[in-house]
């Protein structure tokens, strides 16, 4: 290695000769002491990881090119040709870095990664889908659901504001793949059909039912083959057969596919998330069901004065319920306490500080729910249950990603806004409630769940009317 060599996480500035023994890693930038108590080749060498210094935000970070201009660089020259004296840079990436807007490489390869994300995604709502409409792993889907939106009212980075992305893509590969093959096996079976119509019991009809066969057992053991050597798409291009012969009869390789398997099921989380979406659940049940009771008996009503006086209550209590349950759910799911589901206090004090982030998440929250009662209108087969959980997962994510981005902007420590726009914003809120109550009757009519909708409202419970076909 000579001066100036690039690694994968950082800058190699000196490297002289290379010693029998190890180095040694110091993750400090204050080495004085320990450089100058190097004084022989015997003695290991000494990595420094230090930070580059910048001149300003918009140039390259400073690289030392040459021994004046860097003094870390001069010690090192001090010590002579034989120093066993390693200095490497933590920050900063090669000298004169192109820059990534004007590398033709990184615009050729952006149409791959957008296409790469979609399918990422895609797989990731397709999985929470099929979750929802499983009675047990509803609860999972909802505490996902809380999970996105916690993690971005506590700030955490990017990557990590969808969990199971990496989990979700590989089922969706191994779905796709596992598909895919299966068509000249499809294509065999239509054949060994068409020929039993035409020709029943014949040589040719026995024939293609052979093939059909041979060719089933060759898809079964294909996919199996490739899950096991990690679901990649190109295991599913090519079955290495030499690998396939050599290594499936070895106990080692079903002992890894179940290390695997194992651990693949662990990064899901399940019990976490169904955890937190029950504690989601029991936070919204408990908020819902007195005014939703009151509801139903305003609507039972049956021209007694006193019922209807009811109903108005339950409305007015259940306007009061919708505008603060969102944010209670993920401030509950935020501070892990179930107990933090019923402050109203700190949900108010953020308000103060967030007014127009607050009406944002909430105005969308009941208008992307509004079109989840238009499946209601009609029971729907079992086989086609996965659909109205497919629109449910999509309309409801970015909801709930919008509650927590309005709970981190209120969680700030700064002054309150002033009250003009405290007031407008929770003006708009109070006057946008009256539509979805008025939409929630109007479901209650229409829907085959009757008045049991005023329980379960898909804003904030997990898919249960679609599971109770």
């Amino acid at each position: 290695m000579e001066f100036g060599d690039t690694f994968e996480q950082g800058r190699t500035i000196r490297m002289k000769t290379t010693p029998a023994e190890p180095p040694i890693l110091y993750d400090s930038s204050s080495l004085a002491e320990e450089i100058h108590s190097v004084h022989s080749t015997d003695e290991p060498p000494i990595l420094a990881l230090l930070p580059i210094s910048k001149a300003s935000e918009e140039e390259e970070p400073f690289v030392a090119e040459s021994v004046e201009d860097d003094p870390i660089a001069s010690l090192v020259e001090s010590k002579g040709a034989d120093s066993n004296l390693l200095v490497l840079a933590s920050l900063g990436g090669a000298p004169n870095q192109e820059r990534w807007w004007l590398s033709w490489k990184w615009w050729l390869r952006l149409p791959f990664r957008i296409a790469y994300r979609l399918f990422q995604f895609t797989s990731l709502v397709v999985l929470l889908a099929v979750a929802s409409s499983i009675p047990i792993l509803q609860l999972a889907a909802l505490g996902y659901l809380l999970e996105v939106g916690r993690r971005i009212a506590l700030r955490e980075p990017g990557p990590s504001l969808l969990p199971g992305l990496n989990q979700a893509t590989r089922i969706g590969v191994i779905f796709v793949g596992a598909g895919l093959s299966w068509l000249p096996v499809w294509l065999v079976s239509d054949y060994a059909y068409s020929a039993e119509l035409i020709e029943a019991g014949s040589r040719l009809s026995r024939g293609w039912h052979i093939a059909a066969w041979i060719f089933s057992i060759a898809w079964v053991t294909h996919v199996t083959w490739a899950a096991l050597r990690g679901g990649k798409w190109y295991h599913f291009l090519w079955p290495a057969p030499l690998r396939f012969l050599r290594q499936i009869w070895r106990p080692s390789t079903w002992r890894r596919a179940e290390d695997g398997l194992w651990q693949y099921t662990v990064g899901l989380q399940l019990p976490k998330l169904t955890w937190l979406g029950l504690r989601g659940a029991l936070v919204g049940v408990a908020w819902l069901a007195i005014p939703a009771s009151m509801m139903i008996v305003g609507v039972q009503a049956n021209h007694q004065p006193g019922r209807v006086l009811i109903g108005i209550a339950g409305g007015s209590l259940m306007m009061l319920v919708v505008m603060y349950l969102p944010f209670l759910q993920l401030q509950m799911a935020r501070e892990n306490r179930l107990r933090s589901g019923f402050d109203v206090k700190t949900i108010r004090s953020d308000f103060q500080r967030a007014p127009w982030a607050f009406f944002v998440a909430f105005f969308l929250t009941l208008a992307l729910s509004l079109p989840l009662f238009l499946f209601r209108i009609e029971s729907l087969p079992k086989e086609l249950l996965w659909l109205p959980c497919l629109f449910f997962i999509l309309l409801t994510l970015p909801t709930r990603a919008l509650a927590g981005w309005a709970l981190q902007r209120g969680h700030r420590d700064i002054p309150k806004r002033l009250w003009l726009s405290r007031w407008v914003a929770w003006t708009l809120q109070i006057v946008s409630v009256p539509f979805y109550l008025l939409f929630l009757y109007l479901a209650s009519i229409a829907s085959w769940d009757g008045r049991l909708i005023f329980f379960i409202q898909h804003a904030f419970l997990v898919p249960v009317p679609f599971a109770g076909n």
